[in-house]
């Protein structure tokens, strides 16, 4: 026999041509959990795992009783039932006249990196399903005052319709706003497709920027007696359009904090924009809500963090933040001004 299949550290082992043992390795007693005794007599399928394809197993025999050497990682089962996997070379012996008469088996193990690999693999289907969880709670998140909007139209026409006071102009005036709504609405799904790729925002005016969210907002402000203003001197400048998921939800959260608070007798959200140096703009959105209490403003663009229990994701601002800072290179922060809150973002102008 070969001195290296009684090594302590070497996985070896000597089988015939119809793969029964004919010895084993210390090395290879301790990794399958068999003795030399239980080992010797028994077929290689011994420690064969159920999880290896038939097909795996006929390509080695092809390759072997071709005369060839086979190589290759291959899971087996130890006496215990645990899985291990090692990196084999099964080499044929031959006598004087060429004839197979036996195999020789080397074997490293391999385990901890396969299960290395292993682990990786599910931490990246995990990271994959979760990231969709995330997504789909982002579009969810969007998606709720758009078809506030579009509810609030239709409940509007629902009421004119019944005083007989839906005259042909006040129909066509409601069915565009909310074909705007809905046309949002089918946006957002492209814009959170592309939300994880290294997308390339598109050059528009704040003007149009700021008309295309107010459209979607306006029933909204209406029903709820909230008056929305803009001031500013660069209504002109272009910015990324990647901004108006941004915007959507400042609006939202800024109504919600407005609706919520009674107290207030004039409700009013305010843009104001602000042309920086340096080709950089600044837009921010202000309420007059009450504004934020220190502890929640410290945490406001943590993930899943919501002052909204069950019906906020705590995604919102935190999506917000990474377009701004991550894919258009700005940055967006929140505080409080005398009257509510405060959130400033400082973006890159577009030519």
């Amino acid at each position: 026999m070969i001195e290296l299949l009684h090594d302590k550290y070497f996985i070896s082992s000597e089988a015939d041509v119809d793969g029964v043992i004919l010895d084993a390795s210390d090395a290879f007693c301790t990794i399958s959990g068999y003795s030399r005794k239980e080992l010797i007599g028994q077929n290689h399928s011994i420690v064969r795992h159920s999880d290896t394809p038939d097909s795996s197993i006929k390509k080695m025999w092809d390759t072997i009783t071709s005369g060839k050497t086979w190589k290759g990682v291959i899971q087996n089962k130890a006496k215990n039932g645990d899985a291990y996997w090692v990196d084999s070379t099964i080499e044929p012996m031959f006598d004087a006249d060429g004839n197979i008469v036996g195999y020789l088996s080397f074997r490293f193990d391999v385990t901890d990196r396969i299960q290395i690999k292993m682990k990786n693999k599910l931490l990246l289907a995990q990271s994959k399903q979760a990231a969709m969880g995330e997504m789909l709670a982002m579009i969810a998140h969007q998606w709720r005052q758009p078809l506030t909007t579009v509810m609030t139209i239709l409940s509007k026409m629902k009421m004119k319709y019944d005083l007989d006071l839906l005259d042909k102009k006040s129909f066509d005036e409601d069915f565009l706003k909310a074909k705007r709504t809905v046309m949002h609405l089918s946006k957002t799904v492209d814009d959170f497709q592309e939300y994880f790729k290294e997308k390339n925002g598109t050059p528009i005016s704040i003007r149009n920027l700021l008309v295309n969210i107010q459209n979607i907002g306006s029933p909204i402000f209406e029903a709820n007696e909230i008056e929305f203003s803009i001031s500013g001197r660069c209504l002109e400048c272009k910015v990324d359009d990647r901004l108006d998921q941004v915007l959507l939800n400042l609006y939202q959260n800024a109504t919600d904090a407005l609706k919520e608070n009674r107290s207030i007798s004039r409700k009013k959200i305010i843009l104001i924009l602000e042309e920086e140096k340096n080709k950089m703009v600044r837009i921010a959105v202000l309420d007059n809500g009450g504004g934020i209490d220190e502890e929640t403003l410290s945490k406001i663009f943590f993930p899943y963090f919501s002052t909204k229990s069950k019906n906020g994701s705590g995604l919102g601002l935190y999506m917000s933040k990474d377009i701004v800072e991550t894919h258009i290179g700005g940055t967006l922060s929140a505080k409080n001004h005398e009257n509510g809150a405060c959130f400033e973002m400082i973006v890159p102008e577009l030519s």
